[in-house]
């Protein structure tokens, strides 16, 4: 399906999205990335979205697993950009496809 819209991707630190996770999440930590739809859901035609990406949680991995801090923002913009359009990865396969989409838009 063919989406149009505005998405805005925002990088911030550890701390920022650490107090958004808890107010929105109720999780009292960091994460590399949150999407916030703000629209009527993954099968709108129109979308308005929010991707907010930790730097300092890029920069951390980035020397964990021999990667570019530019190649681990890049995946976890994807990542959220992925869960806008209805992906999820609370299951083993949900997980195993996001890995093979993400892969697939960050090594094209």
């Amino acid at each position: 399906m063919e989406k149009q819209g505005e998405i805005t991707v925002s990088f911030v630190s550890d701390r920022l999205i650490a107090k958004l996770n808890y107010k929105y999440l109720q999780k009292k930590y960091p994460t590399d990335v949150l999407a916030f739809n703000m629209t009527d859901g993954p099968k709108a035609k129109n979308m308005l979205a929010d991707i907010i990406v930790s730097v300092d949680t890029a920069k951390r991995n980035a020397a964990i697993y021999k990667t570019s801090v530019a190649y681990e923002l890049n995946l976890y913009a994807i990542h959220g950009l992925l869960h806008l359009l209805g992906y999820t990865d609370h299951t083993l396969k949900g997980r195993s496809l996001m890995h093979r989409r993400e892969l697939k838009y960050v090594h094209p």
